[in-house]
């Protein structure tokens, strides 16, 4: 015999869990210059980087809402997540550029 939840016990952990994501939104993280957008349908997907991209490259296009001038917009398709180095995206963009500059320094020496 199978036993479900109660009703009770089910909006506790309802409770609990709305708790939880209210403290995780007022949480301050560090950006980390990455977003992942995902689509229902690829022809979506497809569209929307076609129009990202010419938007990038159009000086009278609209500007995209909360991004500034100084930042810099790239789009592509995502890598499959096995190949996300996903303890990297903590790091912020001008320590990624003294990495990759290291790097590149020992690469020529």
């Amino acid at each position: 015999k199978l036993c479900a939840p109660s009703p009770a016990k089910i909006e506790a952990q309802l409770r609990a869990a709305n708790e939880a994501v209210e403290r995780m939104q007022k949480e301050q993280r560090p950006l980390t210059g990455a977003a992942f957008v995902t689509f229902n349908e690829q022809r979506a997907a497809h569209a929307c980087l076609k129009d990202l991209q010419a938007g990038l490259r159009d000086e009278s296009a609209p500007a995209l809402s909360g991004v500034s001038s100084f930042n810099r917009l790239t789009a592509s398709f995502a890598r499959h997540p096995n190949n996300v180095l996903w303890e990297n995206l903590g790091h912020s963009a001008a320590s990624r550029r003294r990495r990759s500059m290291l790097v590149i320094f020992i690469l020529q020496c």
